[in-house]
């Protein structure tokens, strides 16, 4: 029996190629066009940190109470950390710190904690050295720091050696000091932390602890040769240190602000730090205070700190690691190495290094931050965008990621979300999705 069509089958067979036909050419387009559907990861409305404070219990062995805690715009998170731990526990525990314990500042540069306080009662020096464990064993979970010093208003408290290498036992007759040393182009006097073999006093110690190798390759060592420490008073808070160059050695102004510093991060009760070379008083330099001598507060103007940074090679793909030194106002904030990346390319950085960002890029650009947990939000602002909207997919790459790994080389910061101007982002120049945090990329960085 052959087929009938009537009117009404052929109208409705024509409307059902046009409808799959139609279709077709839609499934085509949409597989042609398919890319990733990332969806946004809204940036926390606040600050906030969760950590363990270290108090004790009866035996005076530290335990840990965990706590959930909002950081105000201003203050860091490892303040606010010792600032709980200082006010003591909600638990069972024991506090660590005396009654009347002040907390001024915090500071993590590197492995190290900077911690000063204040004490407005008489303590016992055990008292302290029990809230510097818990002080370190704070961070330490929080931040992976690995040495502490604690002074008491700008000084180590008397009978207190001036840092702790945290959860490690030292050799005997040996000491762990926080010494300084001039960088390479000698702008700043750095701090590298060493282990030592312990002389007849603190002082001496200090002294040959700076005779020994730096470890680092951005600094230099000024004092291995050359100079002699004839002899020293300590009067109180005052050291005086009485030095012998040889002939056609001398000093710059930041080879004296770092023995300077070195004395007064080590030696307990130090607060001046006189420098006589063969019987004289140095001349006014950068460092010193009006009456040519030094403290902490005048020798901060050369006191620096070195950040890590990545930068691209001059050809192909990849990033350099490198360091460079900047001033100790910066040397604590989150922001520190984010900005130097803005700042590209500066005239002591190596000649191999090539800058992630456009000339048109500062340090201005990058506006704030709020963190939840170990997620950081950056805002930067919309002439970051608009300067960086023309990289190539392997520019934008190398910029990224170049923030991203500098910043999450603190223990506590893991993973990073783009902002501008307070909202999220899709991309920067539409090659590396931003929708969402990014953690770092190791695989990135080339080989030494």
């Amino acid at each position: 029996m052959g087929t009938c069509y009537t009117r009404k089958s052929s109208w409705m067979l024509t409307l059902l190629l046009v409808v799959s036909v139609v279709l077709g050419g839609c499934g085509a387009q949409v597989e042609q066009e398919q890319t990733p559907q990332v969806n946004l990861q809204f940036p926390p409305l606040q600050s906030s940190v969760r950590a363990a404070l270290y108090f004790q219990d009866a035996d005076g062995h530290l335990i840990a109470e965990t706590r959930e805690m909002d950081v105000p715009e201003g203050l860091s998170a490892e303040y606010v950390i010792l600032e709980r731990l200082i006010a003591g526990p909600e638990g069972t525990a024991l506090p660590v710190a005396p009654r009347g314990t002040e907390l001024n500042s915090v500071l993590i540069v590197q492995n190290v904690a900077y911690v000063d306080v204040s004490f407005h009662q008489e303590v016992e020096t055990e008292e302290i050295l029990t809230l510097r464990r818990a002080c370190g064993q704070t961070l330490k979970a929080f931040a992976d720091v690995q040495y502490i010093v604690l002074t008491q208003d700008d000084a180590i408290p008397p009978g207190v050696n001036g840092m702790e290498w945290i959860d490690n036992t030292l050799e005997e007759h040996t000491v762990a000091l926080l010494l300084y040393y001039p960088n390479q182009n000698s702008r700043y006097a750095v701090p590298t932390p060493k282990v030592v073999p312990e002389k007849q006093n603190i002082v001496e110690t200090i002294f040959a602890g700076l005779g020994t190798p730096t470890g680092m390759d951005t600094l230099y060592n000024p004092f291995a040769s050359g100079i002699r420490l004839s002899s020293f008073i300590q009067e109180g808070e005052r050291i005086s240190l009485y030095l012998q160059l040889e002939t056609g050695v001398a000093l710059s102004a930041v080879d004296y602000a770092a023995l300077a510093l070195s004395m007064l991060y080590n030696v307990p009760t130090a607060k001046q730090v006189w420098i006589y070379a063969d019987g004289q008083l140095p001349e006014q330099m950068d460092g010193m205070n009006l009456e040519r001598y030094y403290t902490m507060e005048s020798v901060q103007r050369v006191q620096g700190a070195t950040v890590q940074l990545y930068f691209a090679p001059q050809q192909g793909d990849g990033l350099i690691m490198g360091e460079r030194t900047i001033p100790w106002e910066n040397a604590g904030s989150l922001l520190a190495p984010v900005q130097e990346t803005l700042r590209g390319l500066l005239e002591e950085d190596p000649t191999d290094y090539k800058a992630v960002v456009p000339e048109e890029v500062d340090a201005s650009l990058i506006l704030s931050y709020v963190r939840d947990g170990d997620l950081i939000a950056l805002n930067f602002s919309d002439d970051f965008y608009t300067a960086c909207q023309d990289l190539t997919e392997q520019e934008e790459r190398q910029l990224v990621y170049a923030i991203v790994n500098a910043v999450t080389q603190r223990a506590d910061i893991r993973q990073v979300l783009f902002l501008n101007e307070g909202k999220n982002v899709d991309s920067i120049s539409g090659h590396i999705i931003l929708r969402k945090a990014l953690i770092a990329n190791p695989g990135l960085v080339q080989s030494p």
